[in-house]
C-alpha cells in the first residue's frame, strides 16, 4: 500500500512538471498591488489595506508560495482564503494546468476582482468547519494564516483530513509561535496579536 501512495504522489508530481507551467519567478506582485489598489479606492476594507501597503509582507507571501510549490496537486483548496492572494500565487506559479476552489466566510462579491484573478471557485462557508466538499477531493489544501483564527482547531483539522485525498497534503503557513519574537514583541508593546500560539 505505502509503494502505491508513492508512485501515485510521484506520477502526479511529474504531471505537474509536465504542463509547462510558468516558473515561480513569473509571480506578477506588480498585478497583485494594481489589485489591492483598485479594491482600495472602491470601498475602505480595513484587512487589506492593513495587509498590502507593505512590500515585504507580500514578498513573504511570494517566499512562502515558492516552498510549497512542490507539495501542490492538480486539485487545491485555499481554505480560510480571505482575498485569495495564495490562489493568485499558485495560478501564477503554475498556470492553467490546476483547478483552485476557495473558502471563507466573507460574501462572494466582496473580493470577487482576486478570486478573477486568480481563476478561483470561490464558497461562502456556512458552519465555522464543517466544509461543503465531498470526502477525498483534494490533492494540496493550503492554509495560509487560518488554523489560529478557527473556534474548533482539531474539529476543523478533521475536515481537512476528510476532504484530502489519502497521499494529499496540508500546507499551513504563517502559523503564530509560541517563541516568535515579533508575537512577543506585539503583547509587550500591546501591538497586534494572535490569541492561539503553536
Amino acid at each position: 500500500m505505502r509503494l502505491n501512495v508513492r508512485q501515485s504522489k510521484l506520477a502526479r508530481q511529474r504531471q505537474i512538471s509536465a504542463r509547462g507551467a510558468p516558473s515561480a519567478c513569473a509571480i506578477d506582485t506588480a498585478k497583485l498591488t494594481r489589485l489591492y489598489r483598485q479594491h482600495l479606492a472602491e470601498c475602505a476594507d480595513d484587512y487589506l489595506r492593513m495587509h498590502s501597503g507593505n512590500a515585504a509582507v507580500i514578498a513573504r507571501h511570494v517566499a512562502a508560495a515558492r516552498l510549497y510549490k512542490p507539495y501542490i496537486g492538480m486539485r487545491i483548496l485555499d481554505w480560510g482564503c480571505k482575498h485569495g492572494v495564495d490562489a493568485f500565487f499558485v495560478r501564477a506559479m503554475l498556470g492553467d494546468g490546476v483547478i483552485l476552489d476557495g473558502c471563507d466566510f466573507d460574501p462572494p462579491e466582496r473580493y470577487a476582482s482576486f478570486y478573477r484573478a486568480a481563476c478561483m471557485d470561490y464558497m461562502q462557508l456556512r458552519h465555522p468547519w464543517d466544509l461543503p466538499y465531498a470526502d477525498g477531493v483534494f490533492d494540496t489544501v493550503i492554509a495560509s494564516g487560518v488554523i489560529e483564527h478557527v473556534p474548533q482547531t482539531a474539529e476543523s483539522l478533521k475536515e481537512l483530513w476528510r476532504v484530502l485525498q489519502t497521499d494529499g497534503h496540508l500546507v499551513v503557513t504563517f502559523l503564530p509561535n509560541r517563541r516568535s519574537y515579533t508575537e512577543w514583541l506585539s503583547r509587550r508593546t500591546g501591538g497586534l496579536r494572535h490569541l492561539k500560539l503553536f
